[in-house]
């Protein structure tokens, strides 16, 4: 699986790589309300089985990773719990009522409402974003 999911809040943006048996999360400019989001994404992810650590490979104790505006960490698990994890992930954001597109091979992209996101299978690519809808939300 290759999904690249983009969250981009008010101040910051987050981005989670997901490959077959980790996923990349990183964050740049965050705010309080962004950070509270990661941290409630390794939550979840950690329901799925799946484990935060550093980039050095040491268990991440979460809060302290949170502490800076900007930086990284690595969740792991199997490659079933990752795929798992991708659509609850993009769908919270649609339940959010965020603005959740996923880019098309046309090169356009398509708004997704619940229950419109499937996972990539192995060997294929895909990229999803999301943004607050205009005006707040």
């Amino acid at each position: 699986m290759d999904l690249m999911l983009s969250i981009t809040g008010s101040g910051g943006d987050t981005t989670l790589d997901f490959e077959k048996d980790k996923i990349g999360v990183s964050w740049n400019k965050s705010g309080v309300v962004e950070r509270r989001m990661i941290a409630g994404l390794v939550k979840t992810a950690g329901t799925f089985g799946l484990k935060a650590e550093s980039a050095e490979g040491h268990a991440a104790r979460v809060p302290g990773f949170l502490k800076g505006k900007s930086g990284s960490l690595v969740l792991k698990g199997d490659t079933e719990a990752i795929r798992k994890f991708a659509k609850a992930a993009v769908e919270s954001e649609v339940a959010a009522k965020r603005i959740v597109m996923s880019a098309q091979k046309d090169g356009t992209w398509k708004i997704l409402k619940s229950g419109e996101y499937e996972a990539p299978k192995q060997g294929e690519k895909q990229a999803v974003t999301t943004k607050a809808p205009v005006g707040g939300g």
